[in-house]
């Protein structure tokens, strides 16, 4: 979500094709439609309805601008999977840092 602030609303993946509002994600169209702008709408179907559906299918007129804005190198991915450390007490799991040095600090083994 943080990444759309960083859009412009007219990147955002999902329109409503009675207004053209635009929105960034899938789950905000049928709020968008109980709004006063839509709620009294005849030509909106009724929820939960194959047409509905249909509807929210159709919103989606752009690629998710989120699935090309990074690139994984083999640097990143590494940096991403850092070395994880399994408590032998509780089991919990911990990266190498203040997390884990606190937790061996309450002698749970």
């Amino acid at each position: 979500m943080h990444v759309f602030t960083h859009t412009p609303e007219t990147d955002w993946p999902y329109e409503c094709e009675y207004c053209q509002k635009r929105f960034k994600m899938r789950s905000d169209l049928p709020k968008h439609f109980n709004t006063i702008l839509h709620r009294h709408d005849p030509e909106i179907p009724d929820k939960d309805t194959e047409e509905y559906n249909a509807i929210l299918d159709r919103s989606f007129t752009k690629p998710d601008p989120t699935q090309h804005m990074f690139v994984l190198t083999e640097d990143v991915l590494a940096a991403l999977n850092p070395t994880v450390i399994e408590c032998h007490g509780c089991e919990n799991i911990f990266v190498p840092g203040p997390g884990y040095d606190d937790h061996l600090k309450v002698k749970c083994f």
